[in-house]
């Protein structure tokens, strides 16, 4: 396959990147003001005076802030191996355009009809919706337009890495707009939404450049990507090692997401102002940490290995320290620290997933990033679990951090991830499934799949 070349190639990588900053910001824009809500500010149980206030009460009120926000992630779990599959069948347009549409009836929600509990929670389940269309579907639709791995490649995906940051700038500015023009900020997204729509329709296509022309003919893609090989890529032990990672590089922040503005309120009396400059800065650190990144990682080549577990430890480390921040400025070099290392780590997890996917699953490249998505997700559905208890005695902060430095140690197994055919449970049964073996007519791209069924053993 040769690199799409022209305005069709940087008009899908523009369409791509603005699809995951929307997603990006519609995500982070309700953090700031998640403690003015007067349902969510009697609910959350983190309080100056805790003698005042019952703790059985506080049990259920944190435990119903907890769940609007897990939504997010349950929803994502279970959306994203289908968006993964459908963007394999009928292309990654047609996902991101439904990504689209969704962000469009989130906006539309929250900005006509305010902030209830009720409307919160049916934008947090869209929000699922939205992150499994988008997240890494955008990503590897962003890959799909590259032969193969080069310093563009790197340099594109960091700046599409960089959304995390808008998640934040989002945060920035809500926080200021909210005073002024209430849930009608949310309004604001939909012009951005309606101009991505248009310009993915400009360049639609219903398949895929990897999937096209790496196929031999269409019944063997179809046979391929819908049987056995899809097993493979669910049971690829590297790939399993890639999205544990990335779930716990995310758990930070997914479990500060609930919690953050509330505890920066009760500690150290900070309104959405405060708490949103906190989370702009956030974001300036996110990008530095994606852009710096591209440039260090075709440096290592193999030893990619080494600055994942670096980065997840320096993600893990500001966690063990945050929880006694004396004052806000102290709190935001923590916090700032944090997301540098869990962005790079993040980075680094997905250059990881697109070797494996292109040096083992070519026909099922939406799939290969849908699992990676899964780890993302699964830190929405397991922060939100532990948010109300991020800061009490138990300080489950701080036990974050200790697991995030612990999974640095998987990265080990990360090593040799462009090999045809990696460590693989199905590999386990060969009785009782089919082996496919990778066969290239050069040192190339995987060029197609060919089937061997061993027949059981008398």
């Amino acid at each position: 396959m040769a690199d799409i070349s022209g305005k069709t190639k940087w008009l899908r990588i523009a369409t791509s990147i603005g699809a995951l900053y929307l997603e990006s910001c519609l995500h982070g824009a309700v953090v700031p003001i998640v403690a003015e809500w007067d349902w969510a500010a009697t609910d959350v149980p983190l309080t100056t005076n805790r003698s005042q206030t019952n703790g059985n009460e506080e049990t259920r009120a944190s435990f119903a802030i907890g769940a609007i926000f897990l939504s997010t992630g349950l929803v994502e779990i279970g959306l994203s191996p289908i968006a993964g599959m459908t963007a394999d069948r009928f292309g990654f347009d047609v996902v991101i355009l439904i990504g689209l549409l969704i962000g469009i009836l989130k906006c539309l929600l929250f900005g006509l009809l305010g902030t209830s509990i009720v409307i919160v929670s049916t934008n947090r389940v869209l929000q699922g919706a939205l992150s499994a269309c988008t997240q890494t579907i955008a990503m590897a639709r962003i890959r799909d337009v590259y032969a193969k791995a080069s310093p563009e490649c790197a340099n594109v995906m960091a700046i599409a890495l960089c959304k995390m940051a808008f998640s934040f700038f989002a945060g920035l500015v809500i926080g200021e707009l909210y005073g002024y023009l209430k849930y009608r900020v949310f309004l604001l997204f939909l012009p951005i939404s309606l101009l991505l729509i248009i310009g993915v329709l400009i360049t639609f296509r219903n398949d895929n450049f990897h999937s096209k022309d790496e196929s031999n003919g269409k019944d063997e893609c179809e046979q391929n990507s819908s049987g056995a090989v899809r097993w493979r890529v669910i049971c690829d032990v590297q790939l399993m090692i890639v999205t544990t990672c990335c779930m716990f590089s995310n758990l930070g922040q997914s479990s500060l997401e609930p919690s953050f503005a509330v505890w920066m309120k009760s500690s150290f009396e900070a309104g959405p102002e405060s708490t949103g400059v906190i989370l702009g800065l956030c974001g300036v650190a996110s990008i530095t940490a994606s852009l710096v990144s591209a440039q260090i990682l075709p440096t290592l080549q193999y030893r990619s290995w080494i600055f994942c577990m670096a980065s997840l430890c320096t993600a893990g480390v500001p966690l063990l320290l945050v929880n006694f921040s004396p004052n806000t400025i102290v709190a935001g070099v923590a916090l700032c620290t944090h997301l540098s290392g869990a962005t790079a780590a993040r980075f680094t997890l997905l250059m990881m997933c697109s070797t494996i996917a292109n040096s083992r699953y070519p026909q099922s490249y939406g799939l290969v990033f849908a699992m990676l998505n899964v780890g993302w997700a699964a830190s929405f559905l397991l922060g939100p679990l532990l948010a109300s208890y991020l800061f009490g005695s138990v300080c489950v902060i701080c036990i974050i951090g200790a697991a995030c430095i612990a999974s640095s140690l998987l990265t080990v197994i990360l090593q040799t991830l462009d090999s045809k055919q990696g460590p693989n449970i199905m590999d386990c049964f060969p009785n009782d499934y089919p082996k496919y073996q990778i066969v290239t007519s050069t040192g190339g791209p995987p060029l197609s799949y060919e089937e061997e069924i061993q027949q059981p053993k008398d």
